[in-house]
């Protein structure tokens, strides 16, 4: 019996041994499998990850490829690091040269004069808030060194503790033309090139108000060319056209330095003479009638033009631009009935004539209609 039992408890051991062992092969294996399960997730994430970033680098790379502006990052000392296509094409450097350039190669704000690169580069070494942001116009310099006017954003990151810059450069070269095209059309006269009616009217004012706080003169000369209707008849307009050009040159070349002439319409011309007295006024007068003894040179042969001024000061003859205006404009009329090439200063008893002149010119208009 005893026997019996033995032979019974070594076969329940065994059993046991066996059940023990099966329990730690399926624990082990279940273990096992969980840490492959999240040793798989984690490596998924980790792959995820790289690949959203890979994504992300190829995304902004090609922004930077396909921008029309000019972008090229630099370091805090001013080395590029990176110039994008549109860079290229503006400056004429090709991305290899321009790794081996600085931000003072191409480019320097108007504003900064003399330090130049040091001013600047303290500037970005302190994250000045004068430059990151802000749009700033600066003078840019091509690889051939000729310039261009361009606005100039400049933008900063971190990256591994060090400070980068984006420079996003525009080319400001036809929106300048465009602007000076407008100013042109605006303030000149587009046959002659001088400064049209609305310039003048600027230009005398300003004349008059700085003539006032100093206590100064400005002469005024109103000028025409003599008997130019006949010459556009007999001529023709395009001969007109040109002798304008030539006696509006002529004019350009006798006023001194401080003065001022405008086309106003037609064959009516005005001089501003700042600070001028009598004698400079009289001299600049005589100096255009010398000039006029030589003659036009046409296609169809030489022409000798005349001309009549009237002259008139401030603030003897009138404060306002346009009771000065109005005076030399009669004084002219007077000068005309003396023949050609004469001036003549104003006088108040010329008044009456032009009360009468204007009533009659508004009589013949009122007789047209």
């Amino acid at each position: 019996m005893h026997h019996l039992l033995t032979e019974h408890s070594l076969v329940f051991l065994v059993a046991l041994l066996l059940c023990f062992a099966l329990l730690a092969s399926y624990t082990a294996f279940r273990l096992a499998r969980n840490i492959s399960s999240s040793e798989n997730k984690s490596i998924f994430r980790s792959l995820t990850v790289d690949r959203r970033l890979a994504e992300q680098i190829a995304l902004k790379a090609s922004i930077l490829e396909s921008a029309i502006d000019g972008i090229f990052m630099f370091k805090s000392q001013g080395w590029i690091i990176e110039f994008n296509p549109a860079a290229q094409a503006l400056f004429g450097y090709t991305r290899i040269e321009a790794l081996h350039l600085t931000i003072f190669d191409l480019l320097f704000p108007d504003h900064l004069n003399g330090q130049e690169a040091s001013l600047l580069y303290e500037q970005l070494a302190n994250k000045s808030s004068s430059l990151i942001g802000k749009r700033l116009e600066v003078t840019a310099y091509r690889a051939d060194r000729t310039s261009f006017p361009a606005e100039m954003i400049i933008t900063h990151f971190v990256f591994r503790n060090k400070t980068i810059y984006t420079a996003y450069i525009r080319d400001l070269t036809e929106i300048r033309q465009s602007e000076e095209r407008i100013h042109q059309l605006a303030y000149f006269d587009h046959l002659t090139g001088l400064p049209n009616r609305n310039q003048f009217h600027q230009q005398f004012q300003a004349a008059l108000d700085c003539a006032r706080e100093r206590e100064e003169s400005v002469g005024v000369i109103f000028l025409d060319i003599y008997r130019f209707k006949w010459i556009n008849d007999s001529f023709g307009h395009h001969a007109g056209d040109h002798i304008l050009q030539k006696f509006a040159a002529l004019i350009a070349t006798a006023l001194p330095a401080h003065g001022f002439v405008s086309r106003l319409s037609g064959d009516e011309f005005v001089i501003l003479l700042p600070r001028g007295n009598t004698e400079s006024i009289q001299e600049l007068a005589n100096r255009i009638i010398a000039l006029l003894e030589i003659p036009f040179h046409m296609e169809d042969g030489d022409i000798y033009v005349s001309t009549n001024m009237g002259i008139a000061s401030y603030p003897h003859d009138g404060e306002s631009p346009e009771l000065l205006l109005r005076n030399a404009d009669l004084a002219m009329y007077a000068a005309k009935a003396q023949g050609r090439n004469t001036y003549q200063f104003f006088q108040p008893e010329l008044q009456p004539s032009y009360t009468h002149r204007s009533h009659l010119d508004t009589y013949l208009r009122d007789a047209i209609r």
